[in-house]
């Protein structure tokens, strides 16, 4: 997105929210502008367009949207309503009727965000061997408790500009694959020296790069990214 197309979608905002605007001088509005084409710079400007005018249709107060409102609605208009935690419980008991010999099959016919919060045939099959009482409270209650939080993790993951995701995940990709050494210093205490060598070097290197810019679908991102913090959390168990 230029500077030239960020002017633009404010220009929605200023002829929207005429009175908010009134008192802004030219200082005012060239700060503004350059907030918003720093956060919004990575993103295509008919989504940020599509994002403003989805805000203005339905606001009912009289105020124009925070930066982060437009990042958040653009993430809205890309991916759409995603199911919460009952209906993706559903999804996941329904699969267990199936799964002593079929687990995998039932594992692949669940929604890939379903598959990430669930995390694998052996899981599915685990499960369809515990008695029906136990499901039904105990692991479902585990289940959706995990959904919900994996779920507003990624819509958050998936509002970072395009260069962000990238840069987040090579260094999550870095990180699981560090020697055991660097991973015990993963998480030192505060101070000059708390960060890992190996970890400096790489954000360093994606610096001097440019950051890493391989594009990635949406799917792509999150299902590295899963991985990516799976094997951190199995390093640190």
């Amino acid at each position: 997105m230029t500077h030239a197309e960020t002017a633009k979608a404010m220009a929605i905002l200023k002829v929207a929210y005429p009175a908010y605007y009134r008192g802004a001088d030219r200082d005012d509005m060239r700060a503004a502008a350059e907030l918003w084409h720093g956060m919004l710079a990575e993103y295509d400007p008919q989504d940020v367009v599509a994002a403003i005018k989805a805000h203005v249709a339905a606001d009912k107060k009289g105020f124009p949207p925070a930066v982060g409102a437009i990042i958040d609605k653009i993430a809205a208009l890309r991916h759409g309503r995603q199911m919460d935690e009952l209906e993706a419980w559903g999804l996941v008991s329904k699969a267990l009727r199936n799964s002593g010999y079929n687990s995998r099959r039932e594992f692949e016919k669940l929604p890939p965000d379903v598959q990430r919060a669930v995390g694998g045939p052996g899981t599915l099959r685990a499960w369809g061997m515990v008695g029906a009482d136990e499901v039904e409270t105990v692991i479902a209650s585990n289940f959706q408790r995990a959904y919900r939080s994996r779920a507003a993790s990624e819509r958050e993951a998936l509002a970072m500009p395009p260069e962000l995701r990238a840069y987040t995940l090579a260094l999550a990709e870095k990180m699981a694959t560090a020697p055991p050494e660097s991973r015990d210093a993963r998480m030192p205490a505060p101070g000059p020296q708390s960060v890992p060598d190996w970890l400096i070097e790489a954000v360093e290197r994606a610096d001097a790069q440019g950051g890493p810019r391989e594009p990635l679908t949406d799917e792509e991102f999150l299902r590295r990214k899963s991985a990516a913090m799976a094997k951190l959390q199995g390093a640190a168990m």
